[in-house]
């Protein structure tokens, strides 16, 4: 058993490390002078997203970007609070960037509200290129400044780009989600770098419009309950992975909510693990299980510690090769005052990760006040 203990630790150890790697392989994209000629549709479902709409269109308002070569499609998935009183009275008050918004509503019942609603905004979308953000972000003034340069510098059809919780206060809630999100974002940015990509986030993406439609879009897996970004992916990937590339930019970080109570965390995290059974990525499913199995085996090693030094070793050496992931995507974003918090947070993760791994496959969650099934 103690064999078997260290080999699933060393193989995630293995992993990591190939993540640093990449992490520090993937150059970072500074700010670069390229002609505006990228035309863009920024796509955004929202459902009750009363308390977080200001901020976005705030931030939408103040792009710097020329104005005629993008346009803002918002679409209602059956909001039942004043989300879209909100949208009219910002249209109002700012009546010369009323033009950029349009505001459609969803009226296909899906499993999947979000993946249907953002159908929708694309079937209306007129640009060349589909930008992602969610409801509850903030995305920074040069953003598409930056996709235009990568776009042209790169000639890639599909871009994942960055994605940092807004700053919180400190409780063991807040600390341990900032650093799980460090770590999905430091891994992210790894498996780019080494060109094996398998993940990405909805709340920062841009992708070629006609390839979307061309590939059939979500056709396959709307009855999802995620992976909106992810499956997407996939597909572009496995069309052809030398259009698939990470906007490395600190300028283009998109800031998204964090969740505010364990309960919201906990739902929010199974409906993203829920979708791991569907993964058609051979190194998605292989990451996957690499992770479920490491902290399975971390648990277990708890009973064993006195057996071998080896166990000991191979669980000091997790602790480290976790720590200098975080450690690097905490500098790239900003949040390095978060890794006070990294040993509580690492001895907890592996109990909240096999729970949320196991209850996500057998349990419906909710979500936007819809109860939801993998």
């Amino acid at each position: 058993m103690v064999q078997i203990l260290i080999g699933a630790i060393s193989l995630y150890c293995l992993a990591i490390l190939l993540m640093i790697v990449g992490f520090l392989a993937l150059r970072l994209q500074k700010p670069i002078q390229k002609i505006t000629k990228t035309t863009f549709s920024i796509c955004i479902a929202f459902r009750n997203e009363s308390e977080n709409l200001p901020a976005l269109l705030k931030s939408l308002k103040a792009l710097n970007y020329p104005k005629d070569l993008f346009e803002i499609i918002l679409v209602n998935d059956y909001s039942t609070d004043n989300s879209i009183e909100i949208i009219t009275d910002f249209s109002l008050k700012n009546p010369h960037f009323e033009p950029k918004i349009k505001v459609l509503s969803q009226k296909l019942n899906s499993a999947s509200g979000k993946k249907a609603a953002l159908n929708l905004a694309f079937k209306n979308a007129k640009n060349e290129f589909i930008v992602t953000t969610d409801a509850d972000c903030i995305v920074p003034k040069t953003w598409l400044n930056d996709l235009n340069a990568f776009i042209l510098l790169k000639q890639k059809t599909f871009i994942a780009a960055p994605v940092a919780l807004l700053a919180t206060a400190t409780s063991f809630l807040n600390q341990f989600q900032q650093l799980d999100f460090l770590s999905l974002q430091g891994a992210t940015i790894g498996a780019f770098g080494i060109k094996k990509p398998f993940l990405c986030n909805g709340a920062n993406l841009a992708f070629s419009k006609a390839e979307f439609f061309r590939l059939k879009g979500y056709e396959g897996n709307l009855g999802i309950a995620s992976g909106d970004d992810i499956f997407l992916m996939q597909k572009f990937l496995q069309d052809n992975t030398k259009n698939v590339g990470y906007l490395k930019s600190k300028n283009s970080i998109v800031l998204t909510q964090p969740q505010h109570s364990w309960n919201q965390l906990i739902n929010q995290r199974k409906r993203w693990a829920a979708k791991a059974s569907k993964y058609q990525s051979f190194t998605a499913s292989l990451i996957s299980w690499t992770v479920f199995l490491a902290n399975f085996s971390f648990i277990l090693a708890i009973f064993y510690l006195q057996t071998s030094n080896f166990l000991i070793g191979a669980l000091l050496l997790k602790i480290l090769v976790d720590f200098l992931i975080i450690v690097l995507t905490a500098r790239f974003f900003g949040k390095k005052s978060y890794l006070l918090g990294y040993l509580g947070s690492f001895l907890f993760y592996p109990f909240f990760t096999i729970y949320i791994a196991i209850s996500s496959q057998l349990q419906p969650f909710i979500w936007k006040e819809r109860q939801l099934k993998k």
